[in-house]
């Protein structure tokens, strides 16, 4: 199916049949174990989020199966990397691969507590911006992260980057981040790399 941006007066954009424009992805990657009332929680989210098409990344590959009951309204699709910031990191070259218009990555762990607000925001935000970042709420990790495209020298790494790396590395690329508090659904005046 083919979509196209048409306006919504939200801010965020809507989508229509007929066109070659495709939104970004909101990428929720899920890792073993899976904790199943988080996952229904953050796949709420994701569903209640707009302007996005939804993409399950699951990592191992053996929990699709347990993974498909959950999964209505989103595209499920193995993760490809061997470590968790391996895996964040190729989450938006495979948004890429699969023909989305940039990528919003939710953390598994984090994407429960995240408001489908701020991820409709973020993903408007990826037509005027490099990228969007929101910090966790207490804990220093980057709840939702959204590029335009791959950055693989943001995202360097074994272990999922924390919130002050992300922002640390961004201004050290020039790579221009618009800073979401968790708190509202707008943009703080912090943009790194600028």
């Amino acid at each position: 199916m083919l979509l196209v941006a048409v306006g919504g007066g939200t801010g965020a954009p809507s989508y229509a049949v007929g066109s070659n424009a495709v939104p970004p992805a909101l990428m929720l990657l899920v890792d073993a174990p899976v904790d199943t009332d988080e996952l229904r929680i953050a796949m709420d989210t994701a569903r209640r989020a707009g302007g996005v098409a939804r993409v399950l990344l699951f990592h191992p590959a053996e929990i699709e199966t347990d993974l498909t009951r959950h999964s209505l309204g989103f595209r499920l699709w193995p993760q490809e990397g061997a470590s968790p910031g391996e895996r964040f990191a190729n989450a938006f070259r495979q948004a890429a691969d699969l023909g989305y218009d940039g990528a919003v990555v939710l953390h598994g762990a984090a994407g429960h507590r995240v408001d489908p607000s701020l991820v409709t925001n973020a993903a408007a935000m990826l037509a005027e911006h490099n990228g969007v970042v929101l910090a966790d709420d207490g804990d220093g990790s980057v709840a939702l992260l959204a590029l335009q495209q791959p950055e693989p020298a943001l995202l360097a790494g074994d272990a999922v980057p924390s919130y002050d790396d992300v922002v640390r590395r961004a201004a050290q690329l020039r790579v221009r981040l618009v800073e979401l508090s968790p708190a509202s659904a707008s943009s703080s005046a912090s943009q790194p790399g600028r």
